[in-house]
């Protein structure tokens, strides 16, 4: 009997030793924040992201705030093609002067229904608008669909949602990459994962005065914020963004 009660709690151990390499939490170097991976999802290695990061820079050399940080695949993938889900970062230290209306403005993002911050992020995906976003203030984060047809591999369309989270110098970005045609089948890990950032203390972002609406255009255009500028899509802004955003998936796609 004995033995068969130390059999149980082994096999009970071994059972949980995926969950808890899963739910170990992980801070990226230099970030004020820490991720925990949900179990099912597997960390890229460092030199994919940094692959990724080297395609981004050599199509947009100028841009040197945007950051790929993180990569996650499906385990029992190859950790090739989609899905993937990666997490992305964009230094604003203009996020300490502004006030909602900038933020909202910086995105050109949509007016957030009270109504629906209890929806999950399944149900939530669905009020987004095409190719737009969603400002929730009251969590201090957005959220954006983006479709690109023929951006997937085999002429599928690639969708993307995203959820930022909004911070005093910038926004972390929880991004699910992934073909339309599978009808958003791992939003419910992309919220998951989304739901696990967490913010250092003093780090949430906090509404400042706002920014000067009279300055001059020169004032704005030599810093990241480049005010008023549109980073609904995924952190690059415009229709421009949109294709550089292709181009380094599809880039990561062949690359794995």
């Amino acid at each position: 009997m004995h033995s068969m009660v130390l059999t149980l709690m082994a096999t009970f151990a071994l059972a949980l030793i995926p969950d808890a390499l899963g739910q170990t939490p992980i801070r990226p170097p230099g970030a004020r924040w820490v991720i925990t991976p949900p179990p099912g999802w597997k960390l890229a290695p460092q030199s994919v992201v940094d692959s990724m990061n080297l395609e981004r820079d050599s199509e947009d050399p100028d841009r040197e705030d945007f950051r790929y940080v993180l990569k996650f695949d499906p385990e029992g993938s190859l950790g090739v093609g989609l899905p993937y889900i990666a997490v992305e970062w964009t230094d604003v230290p203009e996020f300490a002067t502004c006030n909602w209306s900038d933020i909202g403005d910086y995105w050109g993002s949509e007016s957030f229904d009270p109504a629906w911050a209890s929806l999950p992020l399944s149900r939530l995906v669905e009020k987004i608008p095409d190719q737009a976003s969603l400002l929730d203030e009251s969590k201090g984060r957005l959220y954006h669909r983006w479709d690109e047809p023929g951006g997937a591999p085999n002429g599928k369309t690639l969708r993307a949602v995203g959820v930022v989270v909004l911070t005093s110098n910038g926004f972390a970005e929880v991004c699910l990459y992934d073909k339309a045609e599978e009808n958003n089948r791992h939003v419910a890990a992309l919220e998951k994962f989304a739901n696990t950032l967490a913010l250092d203390s003093g780090a949430a972002f906090v509404p400042g005065p706002g920014l000067p609406r009279n300055a001059p255009p020169s004032h704005r255009t030599n810093s990241s914020f480049r005010f008023p500028f549109r980073f609904g899509i995924f952190g690059l802004g415009g229709l421009g963004g949109v294709t550089l955003l292709v181009l380094i998936v599809r880039k990561v796609l062949q690359a794995d």
